[in-house]
């Protein structure tokens, strides 16, 4: 496993923090990439989240001081400063402090076993202008300019994301199906509309993704029914019948829709509902390839056998435009 995220939210000081941990970067000019794409997903969470109030949100990279990492670090100090221009020292204290992000993204190390960080001291890259491991003198678990990652400002486990945009699942029934659901952002929004009763089973690609969704429902809604399947919702759906379909942010992925549209009206009852949250775009970009917007949505759902889509939510995007929630029923 190369890296995994983890989101520290705070609700009362209206904070999300994404942390991508590390363990090996590889191929760099991907990993930017990705992480571009988690940090305007971030952004959209928190303002999907907390409306268009204050708010603060940053990302941070914690990553294994392995000597491939470091030398990879040394190598390209000039993109490693432009991604990473926060202050390390400061995104330190966010982990260990509670402090408050800085506007700007940071990059910290982390010991090999994991329980220790400390700041990017900038000086060994900006002096490096060829690969080079780690000091062979030096101890990364024991760097004097560490700190103990024994605590976190933040209440990991989340915002519910998806608040305002879920509602479609109101009353629709408890037995509910969410795709792409990741590690579960829209998946606590749905868990706390349907209570206790709720019963979800959430399909993803990426099992740890679904792992920290598991972990995360359990800790705030214990007496939700929660199943995880690894699977390709483009390929094959866990068998119905549901009360509902949520998809947010997995149908832009999709070129061809009618398929994966049959597929989920086959498994919703009749009667049963499809919720969409997208991006309100006509044209995509690397990272959301095939965007779907609310005035083509209608015609789709439509041709799909299911009733016009009802507008339920929109607030905007600095990724993409805006962001929506509709919500439909199956003929």
């Amino acid at each position: 496993m190369r890296s995994i995220d983890v989101a520290l939210a705070d609700d009362g000081r209206r904070r999300l923090v994404v942390v991508e941990c590390w363990n090996s970067i590889g191929d760099m000019g991907g990993a930017i990439r990705t992480s571009n794409r988690t940090q305007a997903e971030a952004t959209d969470l928190t303002t999907l989240r907390w409306r268009l109030g204050d708010h603060a949100t940053g990302l941070m990279w914690v990553v294994r001081a392995t000597a491939r990492n470091r030398a990879l670090v040394a190598r390209y100090p000039e993109v490693f400063a432009a991604r990473f221009p926060g202050s390390s020292v400061a995104w330190v204290r966010v982990i260990t402090h509670g402090e408050a992000p800085p506007p700007a993204p940071g990059l910290v190390w982390s010991s090999l076993d994991g329980t220790r960080i400390w700041p990017w001291r900038r000086r060994w890259t900006d002096e490096a202008r060829r690969p080079r491991g780690p000091d062979p003198g030096r101890d990364p678990g024991r760097d004097p300019g560490g700190a103990q990652g024994d605590g976190a400002g933040g209440v990991a486990g989340g915002t519910h994301g998806g608040d305002g945009c879920v509602d479609g699942a109101s009353g629709a029934g408890s037995r509910w199906l969410e795709l792409g659901a990741g590690d579960g952002e829209f998946t606590l929004a749905l868990a706390d509309l349907l209570g206790a009763s709720g019963d979800i089973v959430a399909l993803d690609l990426d099992r740890w993704a679904l792992e920290t969704l598991a972990d995360r429902v359990a800790g705030r809604f214990p007496e939700t029914t929660i199943e995880t399947v690894v699977g390709d919702l483009a390929a094959d759906l866990p068998p119905g019948p549901f009360d509902g379909v949520l998809a947010a942010n997995s149908l832009h992925f999709i070129e061809r829709l009618a398929p994966v549209l049959a597929a989920i009206h086959a498994c919703i009852r009749p009667g049963g509902r499809l919720v969409l949250v997208e991006y309100d775009a006509e044209r995509g970009n690397p990272y959301v390839p095939h965007p779907i917007s609310f005035a083509r949505w209608g015609g789709l759902a439509r041709g799909a056998d299911f009733e016009e889509p009802h507008l339920l939510h929109r607030v905007p995007s600095r990724f993409l435009g805006s962001i929506y929630g509709a919500v439909t029923e199956r003929r």
